[in-house]
């Protein structure tokens, strides 16, 4: 009796010690799928191994970070929250948890996250000096962050006294012309499975933003694949017809093969050089829409960051290749043909945010506008990036002013 007692014993234990290296592999594999970007594939592993440590915080830390990076906000909000739950002082979930209510603009519960962070002094990084910036400039305002934030702040003494910022002046009001129709197709791409990049979509958001004050009716696209973005382009060359002034903005992954540029989906996946073509969307199937139109257009492309293809391909080259506007268009680029942009350290690229710095002065013509922008990026990269445009304008367009002109 002893005997089988004691057998049973080192049965259990041998399946118990089964299972545990069972659950690592799973863990450990969700982990190597995680790091190479395959996040539907590491969520599988990571879901398996949650079958049988429901209670693991990492394994819930994990899958948060894969609904993360698939824009899975709520139910990555659900799993980061269960980590926390599990190990209250968790503190890699509670950041991801305040990036994800960043993201979705929920100020009040990023902020939380942010004061039990400082608690626990974590040593925030520079790629969240924005959501800092945000989260303190919001202290003083009772509906955004708490008050007892700023008394936190002072006892720890962790985060230094923010400066006296002086009133900004008023936006610009914005001419009502209510016969002249400008419409807009803002595309911000980010979450790529092979190269994320952090700024695209936050670029997008705000560009659309800005268009808005500035009388532009906004088609806003984020994180596309190419179905989705070839339906936009064709909403967008429909709406052209009837409009006065046109303008694409594209934020994302842009390549050159053989001097054609294309613009990348999310979803794109390129085994050889010959997939480009049929995984990418053609650049000029949006200037196309454009020269169809009999609107003054604009076309804006921060398409222009490093991507892993001018490495492995031949005939792909760094940056997009130089294009002729459409006549009545100007084109845009964040930097000089074959070159490569900065993505950007802050929340929006370093071409975007000087772009979004001079879109609203007032009086300016396009032409001035876009050299403004050119002149704040070569001082804020030391010459390194030279922002650059083609145009066949031949009429006149301010984005705070008179009436464009279009002439045809």
């Amino acid at each position: 009796m002893k005997k089988f007692v004691l057998h049973a014993v080192c049965l259990s234990v041998l399946l118990l010690a089964t299972n545990a290296m069972a659950s690592t592999y799973t863990i450990s594999k969700g982990q190597k799928l995680y790091f190479q970007s395959d996040y539907v594939g590491a969520l599988q592993e990571f879901r398996a191994a949650y079958e049988e440590h429901k209670d693991n915080p990492m394994i819930n830390y994990f899958i948060g970070l894969c609904f993360e990076r698939l824009r899975q906000d709520q139910e990555a909000i659900e799993a980061f929250g269960h980590a926390i739950a599990l190990k209250p002082d968790y503190k890699l979930a509670k950041l991801h948890l305040a990036r994800v209510y960043y993201s979705l603009g929920a100020m009040g519960e990023c902020a939380e996250q942010v004061n039990s962070l400082i608690i626990l002094g974590y040593r925030f990084k520079t790629q969240d000096t924005a959501m800092l910036e945000d989260v303190m400039e919001g202290a003083s305002t009772p509906s955004h962050v708490p008050q007892s934030q700023i008394r936190l702040e002072k006892q720890l003494g962790t985060v230094q006294p923010r400066p006296v910022v002086e009133p900004k002046e008023p936006e610009p009001v914005i001419p009502v012309i209510p016969d002249e129709r400008r419409i807009a197709l803002v595309v911000g791409n980010s979450h790529y499975g092979f190269a994320p990049l952090d700024n695209p979509v936050n670029d997008a958001n705000d560009v659309s933003a800005k268009l808005r004050q500035l009388n532009f009716e906004v088609q806003l696209v984020t994180d596309a694949d190419r179905k989705e973005m070839v339906k936009a382009i064709n909403r967008f060359g429909d709406a052209l017809r009837t409009a006065d002034v046109g303008l694409f903005y594209y934020a994302g992954h842009g390549i050159q093969v053989k001097g054609v540029n294309y613009l990348v989906p999310v979803d794109a996946k390129m085994a050889s050089e010959g997939d480009v073509e049929f995984e990418t969307v053609h650049l000029g199937r949006v200037l196309a829409k454009m020269e169809e139109s009999q609107s003054l257009n604009i076309a804006i492309l921060d398409a222009c960051r490093d991507n892993p293809f001018a490495r492995g391909y031949r005939s792909v080259s760094r940056g997009l290749a130089r294009v002729d506007a459409p006549m009545g268009s100007i084109v845009a680029y964040a930097t000089a043909p074959g070159a490569v942009a900065a993505d950007g350290d802050g929340r929006n690229g370093v071409y975007t945010k000087f772009l979004l710095k001079n879109l609203s002065v007032p009086g300016l013509r396009i032409e001035e506008v876009l050299k403004r922008v050119r002149i704040d990026v070569l001082q804020a990269t030391g010459n390194k990036q030279v922002p650059w445009e083609s145009t066949s304008l031949v009429g006149n367009f301010m984005f705070v002013g008179t009436k464009a002109e279009s002439v045809q």
